[in-house]
């Protein structure tokens, strides 16, 4: 039997963006290269010296991308893994990307995404999870849940009663709020899976303050909408209150034969509306 994970971490998730972003300014002079040689050797001290790390355990982090071309994206995948896991990297532990989860481990989850779901019990949402710290960060995770149990995470993440200002009222409004969850290695394959989750008191606090822009408290909405946040087309990209990442598009749809607004993050053929109401 894997032994249970029973400490929570404490990450400051703001260091670590700070820190991945510091390493990006640093790196950027890399974006669209193939490095090798010397100038890989340079690549690797240019990393060590941002994170005050030693060089050998930053090349064996690293040495994976000899060779490789660099994008955007693959620059700022191996920034913050490394930032998200700078004390393991400070301590002389290689950072690698994921591949098996050798204990439990609690990591830091942001609700990036969500989509309707069906089940055989009736109705759900998918969501997708952007690892913020941790073994498998920066992975982008998926996890369906009912809504039973959405809603009993929700009330756990900082959602109040019926009666509450901060009343759950649809599974999208966990989206752009935190949450840890125990990656657990038992019930990993090839992705990252966890069951147990907690709230921390920092993510609460995370969470009550987006809660509190949607429901316009101290924030004026930019574009003086009065309706519920979770209904709004502009995506969290746009505005801190948002439910969704990016802003919806107008097209036709061929579902309802109409111009409708569609999510431009899904490869779905119906709009935002026929999803929701479809069986």
């Amino acid at each position: 039997m894997v032994p249970m994970a029973t400490t929570i971490p404490s990450y400051s998730v703001a260091s670590i963006v700070r820190q991945r972003d510091k390493l990006l300014d640093s790196l950027l002079a890399y974006c669209g290269t193939t490095p090798a040689g010397g100038e890989f050797d340079d690549f690797v001290s240019v990393i060590a010296g941002v994170l005050e790390a030693d060089r050998e355990t930053v090349l064996s982090s690293v040495r994976y991308l000899v060779g490789s071309q660099l994008d955007d994206v693959v620059l700022r995948d191996a920034a913050w893994r490394l930032a998200g896991n700078l004390s393991k990297l400070r301590r002389g532990k290689p950072v690698l990307p994921w591949r098996t989860q050798a204990e439990p481990e609690w990591v830091p989850l942001h609700v990036v995404g969500s989509q309707p779901h069906g089940f055989r019990s009736g109705r759900g949402f998918n969501y997708q999870l952007r690892v913020l710290a941790g073994s498998p960060c920066p992975m982008l995770l998926e996890k369906a849940y009912p809504v039973r149990y959405v809603a009993a995470l929700a009330r756990r993440m900082g959602f109040g009663g019926r009666r509450s200002r901060y009343r759950f009222q649809h599974g999208s409004e966990l989206v752009n709020l935190q949450f840890t969850g125990l990656i657990d290695p038992i019930k990993c394959g090839a992705a990252p899976n966890f069951e147990q989750v907690r709230v921390s008191a920092g993510q609460r606090r995370w969470n009550l303050g987006v809660l509190a822009q949607r429901q316009r408290v101290n924030f004026v909405c930019p574009r003086k909408y009065t309706h519920p946040c979770f209904r709004c087309w502009v995506g969290y990209e746009d505005c801190p209150a948002g439910c969704h990442l990016s802003s919806f598009v107008l097209r036709y749809c061929s579902g309802c034969r109409r111009q409708s607004m569609f999510d431009p993050l899904r490869t779905a053929n119906r709009c935002v509306a026929c999803e929701e109401s479809a069986p």
